[in-house]
């Protein structure tokens, strides 16, 4: 089976994304964020748009669906592929892949507390092993190439463990090409009050 056999190719891959408070980005929403929705979106004005969280050993391991995800047009670029996994080889070979099958933007979901992901040391779970964090931005980083990488965080696993600003230095001093916050820890959710100062000073 060829390494790309469940993936759709990607028919652009633009050599930069858009920045600014008047270039909106729309942020990837499992069950949400496919084709469709994201051309509605751009419709309306997303600059650029993220798919829906994307499993790298689902990836690797061609599993039904995953094909279904990535769907894309020419309308529907630039376009940014956000994965989930907590090993560094698995993540690499993923963007390998995808880097094959044409595309160029990806993002690392840090930041996902559903306790599905948690239990894969996915998602926000790897707020708590910075040395593993680090070792797969490293390793994304460099197969897709500096800046070619973004990281979804959280405020850390909970008030006791925070992790910025030390993570998003390092993650920046690798190459990271931008950087999303979830104001909130893990343990919170997608409850209880957000912090939004803490954008402000990341």
């Amino acid at each position: 089976m060829s390494k790309t056999a469940v993936l759709p190719r990607c028919p652009a891959n633009p050599a930069s994304l858009a920045f600014g408070p008047d270039r909106p980005w729309l942020a990837p929403l499992a069950g949400y964020s496919d084709l469709p929705f994201r051309l509605l979106c751009r419709e309306y004005g997303a600059a650029v748009c993220v798919t829906e969280m994307v499993s790298a050993k689902g990836l690797v391991y061609h599993s039904p669906g995953t094909g279904e995800l990535l769907a894309s047009l020419p309308e529907d670029q630039p376009l940014v592929v956000q994965l989930f996994g907590a090993e560094a080889d698995f993540l690499r070979r993923a963007v390998a892949m995808l880097r094959e099958a044409g595309y160029g933007w990806f993002d690392l979901n840090m930041g996902c507390s559903v306790p599905k992901v948690l239990r894969q040391g996915a998602g926000a779970a790897m707020l708590g092993d910075m040395k593993n964090s680090l070792a797969v931005a490293r390793a994304m980083l460099e197969e897709a190439g500096p800046g070619r990488v973004g990281f979804k965080l959280r405020l850390g696993l909970d008030d006791a463990r925070p992790v910025l600003p030390d993570l998003a230095l390092r993650l920046e001093d690798l190459g990271a090409g931008w950087l999303t916050l979830h104001p909130r820890t893990a343990r919170q959710g997608f409850g209880g009050a957000a912090d939004w100062q803490a954008l402000a000073r990341l």
